[in-house]
């Protein structure tokens, strides 16, 4: 069946003479933008000859005796500037005896620096040319411009790199053509053979061919290569790359008869059934002209012949050829079943010719749909994008390396590589069709540094050129499945033009740039958040729902995975599964682009980036952004992918059913066995094997497996895990690696109460501290510090540094877009301002009670108020409540740090593991116990970051090599509604640093290297209650909003046991098996109704809580705290102690629910102005960036909706980056928003976080605007995260709030769209392609507390006459449970006006609106807003 196609200032006189020299009309061939090669070869399929066809099938091609290498020595002479190149060097007997000897391949810069020689450095950039001054504006196509002076090439106009070496042919080429072949050669090449010039070459990563045969002479050949630094080629090869140069690939020389097959191309169509396959082959022979025979021949890996096919009397030129197979094996990354096709050329009967590749059968397509179908199967690409890069030596690349590669993404389930962004060696793509891996063909187009090079006619035919000889090279490879025309340079009409030159040479494969997807068969997009994603997937939903063809999308770039990274990777992965039309992603990236060097004492080594070379410019070290190091070692990023891309998908149903779907698209699970195992604490209890798992790809069965044992151990937690491993060895991976993983949490009882051991126990006060003595112990708490400062066990010290609030982490790479806000803080270094010590003693046990503050910098604060309660064992109790001054600022982690003296190496603990792992990356690291050493907690990051932690600790423990130590236990059993509360699950790091160790505190994201940084004797340990999640900001968005840690009031708490020997692991967990005999601290929180909400992690535990020192009272309920105040709270419960007594201070309530924007200027194609007032501040209003750019001063309004008086005023700039930061500012008050006074100017400092305006004499007002004057960085636009007013008095009081409780159907969680302000939101009922809910529909607004009601204002949906409701009934209920006869039906208007129905008054507190019927007669429903309204 035949199917639709993929149609669709540093230099002075010398640098001004070579400049004015390029640009005359004799400028050189490496200097001229319509010349990229002189006498080269037509890019052809890369294949060469063998004497028979026994050799092709069981040979590679260096094997072949028609190749030579010239891999080897090379004689080598470099200078920095062509005009003083030897320029008679390749003249045969010209001298080159005393010149360096050089590694070819290599690039020149590595073997610089590997054997110190006087050559330019290796340099790393990644979005500019090295050899440009911007402020000057790039010349292209002159590589020899202008440049700052303090660049590296500031006095290097264009490196030369000079080549020469020998060699003899063997006897028996005599007769027959011979070629050189350079697969990699960077950036251009000149090629003499015996003093004759053969010709030029540009394009650095696409094999460079030449004909020597005219240039040839009996016995010894002298071969010269001038290697040119940069070419104007160059301004097409500006990847995010290390820039090196040289013959970096194998060069070698092959001979062929001069009758010879030069080129053909191996297609496959495959019928309706995708069963049986026409193949399509053009086979092009040259040479003479004379009749020869060619025989075409298919066999299978074994040898055994599939057909043979004869065509004599074959003539010179194109042959095609079409024939039948039936039901070949099909090609996929599962089933990379491959064949051998060899051709035959013989004259006169004797085989001239011979040729052979492998080839595959397999067909591409997308369905209506989007979906991408390979061999008519839906298809993702689980991919990475892959730069060439070896640690040792650059750029050069070995088969081993290449190998490794490819076996290691077969080991972590990677299906898919992106040849970011040049075409590879081509052995890589050999790789890839044998072992199965999709490839997005990428060619060597990026222009990064100059994207208006893409529009510039000029440049027409580099762009074509480079993507027509990659597909020429490539195309019979059945791995490369797309074709990318390039990376990110611009979105011209360069490429409309390259993509039809593509299809004009293959339209068996679909193509794709993310530039401009307008020109490909895919759209296309680099480092979307998880929501933008989302409704890429929907948008295509509803146009395939309505019966709309959609485009494929393909995510090129995204989980930038530079240092500690790689957050929220499943939310990826969940919607890349739930939408047709989303097919998939490339990671960035793969490897780590890291060089080992040297350490500067010699004795070690470390991995280099950008800047250590004294490169410039550089980008320091965002070369390394691999899930994987640059040695191929694995880190906890390579596990997090492994496990999101398994090919297994296990669910537990309950009542010990599970089902397990093979995830596979075309493979079914017989290379696979599987095994359960039930846990309790972490200690196997029993086990089985997994029965018949011959499940076909995309099927699923559901299995039953014994319950959990009838014997329980109280407070015992039991998980079920699940392993899926390889039956038989494979080529990446021996028998019984395991591919998939799954846990579930079984059950879990409620943990025995700790009882201490009873004894003498007695206090002490000295000058300086309180002592604590028992038997066996003593424990210090220093006056001070306000902390437990030291402690011993039979007189062997413990702690080398005290308990102290720690709120700072190493930034990661993906911090940066806070980090700075941290060091503006001072969250680097706190400073302690402490209470007094409070003591109490009973029998068996002192409680020591203290208030500690911790500043920072610019207002930055934290309280503290915490309570040790010593036993008479020795164990502490601590608990604490933890309070920032100010909320919701994003911050590093917040717990406690503790050091424990030298020896105290040996770790275990039950939590997720062994890798290190956080919130939003830990599907890779289930719930077990663990050991390791506190050393091996180090991960080598090349900038040292926040490392080693571990979710969901229930203890740790960390002894010295006699058992001695402490193992710290989590806290008392967590209730669901308390989340600020950290019950018996915490996070924990050990390692010998402290964070401040690896940070420089006047720039915390600067890079400093391991070898720079003092390792501790000591253990640091780290005793979180959270600690920041990961993201991916360092290309790309933060942190999902649900995971991230801002500040907030938080409860934890903690068993300190002292540890007298060693235990093994049972009687460890048997010890650690307890949970804290005191409830959990009352947490205090005042919602958006002003209304004060308590709740405490013990479960069952009842509360009582005292305002401004009065009587102490229980809590049942939340109620009204408009005027704020002092509240002091604790919980009890009938089998735990009293808690810690919580005090906190609540400002004035200020009710911003009600809060609208009454005008704002210019946020049409910016960012809505109700995000500043939203509560959120991960959302921003942003005045318009698009042409036209309003200009200066900027506005907006806001309705407070109550009178207050106001004190301050508050601003918050957006978080993700600076744009729009505002400067100078006016700011206005007034009490019916046209009459404006209390006007103030200022200037802002460039923070992300809160800056606080206090008002010289507070303004009684209802409305302020706010006028940005400038921005920081002198640009036209304006934004805000957050504005915000602190108050003395809420003359009003609260106002009522109206949210939306629920709904009939709520497609997308969008109810909350219908009372968000936001009339171009809206919520809809459920559509997709499973289920339409039907009418009537249903909608409950819920009033903060009973009013009388009069009327609702309905606003239809703005974007489409789509679901807009026309008949309704509304109803009324105080209690949203008896809501009677409807108070008023009707029929809304048609149009997109906002409707006003009013009805007779009445009280109540919740409104429903039924809709009974839609005007355009669907079953959908959808309302932008919706709102009730009240009496006056």
């Amino acid at each position: 069946m035949k199917r639709s196609s993929f149609l669709s200032i540093a230099f002075t006189g010398l640098l001004a003479t070579a400049a004015a020299t390029a640009q005359t009309h004799e400028q050189p061939e490496w200097n001229d933008l319509n010349i990229s090669g002189v006498n080269k070869e037509t890019a052809c399929q890369t294949a060469i000859p063998f004497a028979d066809e026994g050799q092709a099938l069981r040979l590679s091609i260096e094997e072949s005796p028609y190749y030579q290498t010239l891999n080897g020595t090379w004689k080598f002479h470099w200078v920095a500037d062509p005009e003083k190149r030897p320029k008679d060097f390749f003249k045969p007997d010209y001298d080159v005896s005393d010149w360096d000897n050089i590694k070819v391949p290599a690039t020149w810069q590595i073997e610089a620096v590997r054997h110190n020689k006087p050559w330019d450095k290796p340099l790393y950039c990644n979005t500019i040319y090295p050899f440009c001054d911007y402020s000057k504006g790039v010349q292209w196509p002159n590589v020899i411009q202008p440049r700052p002076a303090d660049y590296t090439f500031a006095n290097m106009p264009n490196p030369v790199g000079s080549y020469r070496r020998e060699f003899t042919l063997p006897t028996s080429w005599k007769g027959r053509d011979v070629f050189i072949r350079f697969n990699g050669v960077e950036a251009g090449f000149y090629l003499w053979l015996n003093g004759k010039k053969v010709g030029y070459s540009e394009d650095s990563y696409l094999p460079a061919e030449f004909n020597l045969t005219p240039y040839l002479q009996e016995g010894k050949n002298t071969l010269a290569v001038e290697v040119y630094r940069f070419t104007d080629g160059s301004f097409l090869e500006c990847q995010d790359f290390w820039r090196f140069s040289g013959i970096f690939r194998d060069v070698f020389l092959w001979s062929a008869p001069r009758t010879q097959i030069r080129d053909f191309f191996f297609r496959t169509d495959l019928d309706g059934d995708y069963r049986n396959a026409t193949v399509f082959l053009d086979v092009e022979i040259t040479g003479k002209k004379s009749s020869a025979e060619l025989i075409v021949k298919l066999s299978d890996t074994e040898g055994k012949e599939v057909l043979s096919r004869t065509i004599h009397a074959t003539k010179i030129g194109s042959t095609h050829l079409e024939f039948d197979v039936k039901n070949p094996l099909k090609w996929t990354a599962e089933t990379p079943s491959l064949y051998n096709l060899t051709l035959t050329l013989k004259q006169k009967g004797k085989v001239t010719d011979l040729r052979s590749v492998k080839v595959g059968f397999r067909e591409i397509e997308f369905a209506k749909n989007g979906q991408l179908l390979i061999n008519g199967k839906p298809t993702l690409f689980k991919g990475v994008n892959r730069h060439d890069h070896s640690p040792l030596n650059g750029r050069t690349v070995s088969k081993e390396e290449m190998e490794k590669d490819v076996q290691l993404m077969k080991a972590l389930n990677v299906n898919a590589v992106r040849t970011s962004h040049y075409p590879n060696n081509p052995y890589f793509y050999d790789l890839c069709d044998r072992y199965g891996i999709y490839v997005l063909a990428e060619a060597n187009v990026e222009c990064h540094g100059e994207m208006r090079l893409s529009h510039e006619p000029q440049w027409e035919k580099s762009f074509t050129e480079r993507n027509e000889n990659q597909v020429k090279r490539f195309r019979n490879h059945a791995s490369i499945v797309m074709w990318s025309m390039g990376n990110e340079s611009g979105n011209g009409n360069n490429f409309s033009t390259a993509e039809k030159a593509i299809k004009r040479l293959d339209t068996t494969r679909p193509t794709h740039y993310e530039g401009n997807s307008s020109f490909c068969d895919v759209t296309s997009c680099m480092y979307p958040s998880v929501d933008w994603l989302e409704n890429v997937g929907r948008e295509r939903l509803e146009k395939i729902q309505k019966g709309e063809i959609v485009k494929p999308h393909v995510v090129c770039e995204y989980a930038h995975a530079m240092g500690n990274s790689i957050g929220n990777f499943k939310e990826y992965w969940e919607t890349y599964e739930r939408y047709p039309a989303l097919i998939g992603g490339f990671i960035w990236d793969w490897v780590d682009q890291s060089l080992r060097m040297p350490t500067p004492d010699g004795k070690g080594f470390y991995m280099a980036v950008g800047g250590d070379f004294g490169d410039k410019p550089n980008d320091g070290n965002f070369c390394t952004n691999g899930v994987i190091f640059s040695d191929r070692t694995l880190s906890a990023k390579s596990y997090e992918m492994k496990k999101i891309h398994q090919p297994i998908r296990i669910e537990a149903l309950g009542n010990g059913k599970y089902r397990i779907s093979n995830k596979r698209f075309h493979a079914n699970m017989e290379d696979l066995y599987g095994r359960y195992e039930i846990t309790e604490d972490g200690r196997t209890v029993c086990s089985g094997n997994l029965e018949d798992l011959k499940l076909e790809a995309q099927a699923s069965k559901v299995i039953t497996l014994p319950d959990i044992p009838a014997t329980k151990v109280p407070g015992a937690e039991y998980f079920i895990n699940f392993s899926f491993c390889q039956k038989r060895d494979t080529e990446w991976a021996k028998a019984d690696y395991e591919v998939a993983t799954e846990q579930f949490k079984l059950s879990s009882s409620e943990k025995p109460i700790f009882v201490p051991e009873k004894g003498n126990i007695n206090l002490n006060e000295t000058a300086d501290a309180l002592v604590v003595k028992g038997e066996r112990f003593e424990a210090v708490f220093s006056k001070e510090e306000g902390t437990l400062s030291a402690y011993t066990l039979n007189n062997i010290p413990l702690i080398s540094k005290g308990l102290e609030l720690n709120l700072f982490r190493a930034p990661t790479d993906n911090d940066k877009q806070v980090s700075g806000d941290w060091q503006r803080k001072g969250l680097y270094q706190l400073q302690a301002e402490t209470g007094k010590w409070e003591t109490h003693q009973e029998e068996d046990r002192i409680t020591l009670h203290i208030r500690n503050c911790h500043k920072g910098k610019l207002g930055f604060e934290y309280r503290t108020e915490i309570e040790y309660t010593v036993n008479a064992d020795g164990s502490i109790m601590v608990n604490s409540v933890i309070i920032p001054v100010s909320d919701s600022e994003i911050i590093p982690r917040v717990g406690y740090r503790m050091e424990l003296p030298e020896g105290f190496e040996r770790m275990r603990w039950y939590g997720r593991g062994p890798w290190e792992n956080y919130v939003d990356r830990k599907d890779a690291t289930p719930i077990g116990v663990y050991e390791s050493t506190v050393s091996d907690q180090w991960v080598n990051y090349v900038k040292p970051q926040e490392m080693g932690n571990h979710e969901e600790v229930r203890w740790i423990s960390i002894t010295n090599a006699d058992g001695m130590g402490f193992v710290f236990v989590a806290g008392a059993q967590k209730a669901a509604s308390c989340p600020a509360c950290r019950g018996q699950e915490m996070a924990a790091s050990a390692l010998h640093v402290r964070a401040q160790d690896m940070a420089d505190p006047d720039h915390l994201q600067k890079l400093i290297h391991k070898y720079d940084i003092p390792m501790r004797k000591e253990t640091v340990l780290c005793l979180d209650a959270h600690n920041r999640p990961l993201g991916n900001a360092s290309c790309g968005p933060g942190p999902m909003k649900k995971y991230e840690l801002q500040a907030t009031p938080v409860a934890f708490s903690f068993i300190m046991m002292p540890l007298e020997r060693s235990y093994t692991q049972s009687e460890l967990t048997k010890k650690a098996r307890v949970q804290m005999p005191a409830c959990m601290p009352v947490m205090v929180e005042r919602d958006n109704n002003g209304y004060l909400q308590m709740s405490t992690g013990t479960p069952d535990a009842t509360i009582f809580y005292s305002l401004n020192g009065n009587e102490y009272r229980e809590y049942t309920a939340p109620f009204e705290f408009i005027d704020g105040g002092k509240i002091q709270t604790y919980a009890v419960s009938g089998k735990l102690g009293k808690s810690l007594v919580t005090t906190m201070e609540l400002p004035i309530f200020v009710d911003h629910s009600a809060w609208k924007v009454v005008s704002s200027s210019s946020d049409s194609q910016g960012e809505e102005a109700q995000n500043a007032i939203d509560g959120d501040p991960s959302t921003y209003w942003h005045t318009r960036w698009h042409e036209p750019i309003p200009e200066f001063p900027h506005s907006i309004v806001v309705d407070m909706a109550s009178l207050l008086v106001v004190d301050k005023f508050i601003y918050t700039a957006r978080h993700s980056n600076d744009n729009g930061h505002v400067k100078d500012y006016e700011l206005s008050f007034s009490k019916d928003g046209k009459n404006w006074e209390s006007t103030v100017k200022g200037t802002f400092s460039n923070l992300t976080s809160a800056q606080t305006i206090t008002l010289e004499t507070p303004v009684t007002a209802r409305y302020f605007k706010f006028v940005p004057l400038s921005e920081m960085h002198g640009r036209k636009w304006a934004s805000a995260a957050e504005l915000n007013v602190s108050i003395l008095k809420n003359i009003s009081g609260a106002s009522q709030r109206q949210t939306v409780i629920s709904v009939d159907s709520d497609a997308d969680n969008s109810m909350k769209l219908a009372a968000d302000g936001n009339i171009n939101t809206y919520w809809h009922t459920v559509h997709n392609q499973f289920y339409i809910a039907p009418y009537p529909h249903e909608i409950h607004l819920a009033l903060s507390k009973e009013a009388t009601i009069k009327g609702i204002r309905y606003t239809p949906r703005q974007d489409s006459e789509e679901g807009r409701i026309a008949s309704y009934e509304v109803y009324a209920s105080k209690d949203g449970k008896n809501w009677g006869q409807p108070i008023t039906y009707g029929t809304f208007h048609i149009g997109t006006a906002t409707q006003t129905i009013e009805f007779t008054p009445c009280r109540a507190r919740y409104v429903k609106l039924s809709g009974l019927s839609a005007h355009d007669k669907g079953k959908k429903a959808a309302i932008a807003e919706l709102e009730i309204i009240l009496e006056e």
